[in-house]
């Protein structure tokens, strides 16, 4: 995997990324917040009890570890997640294809026979089941390409680390070691790219490699972190719009335009070094 390239768009017009931070022990409020948060960091599966911040409202984010596979989706749209349960209810649901649905079918051979035709034009001559191994390895390797990003870690964390307001807070938290910071942002955007290569083998010989470029970008309303020690310990997301597109090669495979992609809390474990 290549190193992953950055670029940041602030949505509105702001001097600074940052909106004025506070030290969270200041506020019994906040810092009772983050303590139960941190306390559940051992188990983040498990969501966060619902508490209200200053002016009332209900803040009761999902504790999430997202990464870009959870946002392409790709398994799903590839028919990689049917199990025994999908062919128990098989004859119950046949009747109630959805057009869409059918469209989404017709996305996936579209796919698959992209993929197809490019190991061809690398490998003619090769038997057709050989092929269609050498299909099932690009995408599994895709997924898993996709699975190794984290939208918390390597997206947002990853932008923010480098912002110049941040590393003027880092000073902050490291001369208050055990104190936690909140620092909140403007809406923006944050663009990524990355490029993976994918090796198709038979029998442990290689048949062909492929590039896989994978661009997203997430645009993030109500963005705030809690900073500790000069990390970025946890992140909270109220909304967040994402948009992306993966390829092969110079070809692209599929695009996903803008949805909603909730982020909710993610907790960064030992935290994400600013600077």
């Amino acid at each position: 995997m290549s190193a992953i390239e950055y670029a940041m768009n602030r949505v509105e017009e702001a001097e600074s990324l940052t909106l004025p931070s506070m030290l969270l022990s200041d506020r019994p409020d906040l810092s009772a917040i983050v303590a139960a948060a941190m306390n559940n960091q051992e188990s983040e599966e498990s969501p966060p009890e619902e508490t209200t911040d200053t002016e009332g409202s209900l803040i009761n984010l999902p504790i999430l570890k997202p990464t870009l596979a959870d946002f392409f989706n790709l398994k799903e749209r590839l028919g990689l997640n049917k199990d025994s349960e999908d062919a128990a209810e098989g004859s119950e649901d046949a009747g109630d294809a959805e057009e869409g649905e059918e469209e989404e079918n017709i996305l996936v051979a579209e796919i698959k026979a992209q993929l197809q035709g490019q190991l061809e034009e690398q490998l003619s001559g090769l038997p057709s089941m050989i092929f269609s191994e050498a299909v099932n390895q690009i995408i599994e390797q895709m997924n898993e390409a996709l699975e190794k990003i984290s939208v918390g870690r390597d997206v947002l964390a990853g932008m923010w680390k480098d912002a110049t307001e941040l590393i003027d807070y880092r000073n902050l938290t490291l001369n208050q070691a055990q104190a936690f910071f909140g620092v909140a942002f403007v809406d923006h955007e944050v663009s990524i790219s990355q490029c993976s290569t994918l090796e198709a083998k038979f029998k442990e010989q290689t048949l062909g490699s492929f590039e896989f470029p994978v661009e997203f970008k997430i645009r993030v309303s109500n963005a705030r972190i809690e900073m500790q020690g000069g990390r970025i310990k946890q992140i909270h997301v109220e909304a967040s719009l994402g948009t992306g597109s993966l390829s092969l090669g110079e070809n692209p495979l599929l695009e996903i335009p803008e949805m909603s992609f909730p982020l909710g809390s993610i907790h960064l474990g030992a935290g994400v070094p600013v600077g």
